[in-house]
């Protein structure tokens, strides 16, 4: 969502969020509390990196558009309901 909306992200790189960020954010593998405020503080302080940031997710947020998954969730479904028969 913050892609979407040109929101520069900063995420724990757990999960699936190192999939869903790629290259299009601030990947963390630590919590510690001094380590997030220095990456948000680099964004804040750099227009540059929170453009080319804003960039990538703009780029990131169409692999997950409706016209690209859509056709991938129905297969996924078809292939499921023809399992179960």
């Amino acid at each position: 969502e913050s892609m979407l909306f040109d929101v520069t992200v900063v995420a724990l790189a757990a999960g699936a969020l190192p999939d869903t960020v790629a290259d299009a954010g601030v990947l963390l593998t630590d919590t510690d509390p001094l380590i997030v405020a220095t990456a948000v503080e680099r964004l804040r302080s750099d227009p540059a990196v929170r453009a080319r940031l804003v960039d990538a997710g703009r780029r990131r947020i169409e692999e997950f558009s409706v016209a690209r998954t859509g056709p991938r969730w129905i297969a996924s479904f078809t292939g499921l309901m023809k399992e179960t028969r």
